[in-house]
């Protein structure tokens, strides 16, 4: 998930809620907690979608991008 929402940051783009639940690849439930969770945690952050308020857009946070920036750093291939 949180992959997936920095290189959509690097393009400039959000992320819908169900596609995240989608390309996790677990159940939505565990997904849609996982999200709250990251929420919670300042990583991510949530808004409508302009075109259509029932969906809801994810994108990383200044403190997600360095957080997931670190991280990928820090994997020593």
């Amino acid at each position: 998930m949180l992959i997936e929402l920095f290189v959509q940051f690097a393009g400039g783009a959000k992320v819908s809620t169900k596609s995240l639940c989608i390309i996790s690849g677990i159940p939505d439930t565990t997904a849609l907690r996982l999200i709250d969770k990251l929420d919670e945690a300042g990583l991510i952050k949530r808004t409508s979608s302009q075109a259509d308020k029932r969906v809801t857009l994810v994108e990383l946070t200044r403190e997600g991008v360095v957080a997931v920036g670190n991280a990928l750093m820090d994997i020593d291939c």
